[in-house]
């Protein structure tokens, strides 16, 4: 039940990892395709096939949908670096195939994943080399209060059922139609303990594909992550709580399960020292 509750249901002291080996590169292919169809059938076929060790992408467009094929690899005829003056999701448009360190493989989006600053090749050149993720989040933590809110990027990651995907994109593009989008294939498991009874019944693909909403800009934000999550309601599944939420409690219980999330809440934190999930996340 720890999974997505942020802290208010306990912390986390020991983790066992299942480990794979490593091998001192990544090979990176670029497959692209122009349309939605072509794209999931190669998402499937990789994930059926268990055929390379890395997947993700990046949607560029309604036209230009790019799958990035990982594979460890013992040597590289060259190597590229993506923590400087590069944009690595810029990179995914224009190449065909990519050979990184396997730990610059690992953080080439350091940097930021379509939401990169600075942005110029001069500023880049000049502050490339100072700024990362870890920085910048550390900044808006110390000056949230200062922040004006139109600053701040819409982010939000979209848990959408493989099955469900065309009926998501073909929603987003007539309401939403920000590109480029991060889409990452994630296999369940099992399904969380976590999620409602109720939303479980509708949630019985084993793949899902989070699109990834980072460095969107509207003059109206909450309105934005309010139209997101009715969809994502009527659709039939979550988003991560990682973003503004401005779900009603009713509408928040009927995604997280609140008779397990109360029994652990009971034996975990009796006293509220951490708060409840929907007060932390929703208010």
């Amino acid at each position: 039940m720890l999974h997505g509750t942020f802290g208010t249901l306990g912390i986390i002291t020991k983790l066992t990892f299942k480990l794979i080996t490593a091998q001192p590169y990544v090979r990176v292919t670029y497959e692209r395709y122009s349309t939605l169809d072509e794209y999931k059938a190669a998402i499937w076929r990789h994930y059926a096939l268990q055929d390379i060790d890395f997947m993700d992408g990046i949607i560029h467009s309604t036209d230009l949908y790019v799958l990035s094929a990982g594979q460890f690899v013992d040597q590289a005829p060259y190597t590229n670096r993506y923590d400087w003056t590069k944009i690595y999701y810029l990179s995914t448009s224009k190449r065909n195939e990519d050979y990184l360190r396997t730990p610059d493989y690992l953080f080439r989006y350091n940097k930021g994943v379509t939401n990169v600053h600075p942005r110029s090749f001069l500023d880049r050149l000049l502050l490339g080399r100072f700024t990362n993720a870890n920085r910048a989040l550390r900044f808006a933590k110390t000056f949230r209060k200062v922040i004006p809110a139109t600053v701040l990027p819409i982010t939000v990651d979209t848990f959408i059922p493989f099955a469900k995907i065309e009926s998501f994109m073909d929603w987003y593009r007539q309401e939403i139609n920000h590109f480029p989008l991060w889409c990452v294939p994630y296999r369940i498991p099992h399904l969380y303990e976590w999620i409602s009874d109720e939303l479980a019944e509708q949630f019985q693909d084993e793949l899902v594909l989070d699109i990834a909403i980072y460095g969107m800009h509207r003059d109206h934000a909450e309105q934005c992550y309010r139209t997101i999550e009715k969809e994502l309601i009527e659709l039939g599944t979550i988003k991560t709580l990682i973003s503004t939420n401005l779900y009603t409690e009713e509408e928040f219980w009927k995604l997280w399960n609140k008779k397990n999330y109360d029994r652990v809440k009971q034996q975990t934190d009796p006293d509220n020292i951490f708060r409840g999930l929907f007060e932390k996340m929703c208010r």
